[in-house]
């Protein structure tokens, strides 16, 4: 199934991925500079602290590129798509 889509929409998609591009880099960035109070309140380890911050960046990956395959699959077919991705990196 093809979805046309005029200039207009094309470039508010584009700045919508922009936006929400910068977001998830600064909260990654803000999650990378809360490292050291999370690992002493859960009584963690450095480096599992830091596997935490790869999974949330992993986890705001994901969402965005939900938002691009929805458009066009079903909801089944993105969540394999997902679990596939996930577990190949």
């Amino acid at each position: 199934m093809s979805v046309k889509i005029n200039e207009k929409q094309r470039l508010f998609v584009f700045i919508n991925l922009m936006i929400t591009g910068i977001a998830t880099s600064m909260l990654a960035t803000a999650m990378t500079t809360a490292l050291p109070p999370v690992v002493e309140y859960f009584g963690i380890s450095m480096t599992t602290g830091q596997w935490m911050t790869s999974g949330y960046s992993l986890a705001m990956g994901i969402v965005i590129i939900d938002g691009i395959f929805n458009q066009e699959n079903t909801y089944k077919k993105i969540v394999h798509i997902q679990y596939c991705m996930f577990y190949h990196w």
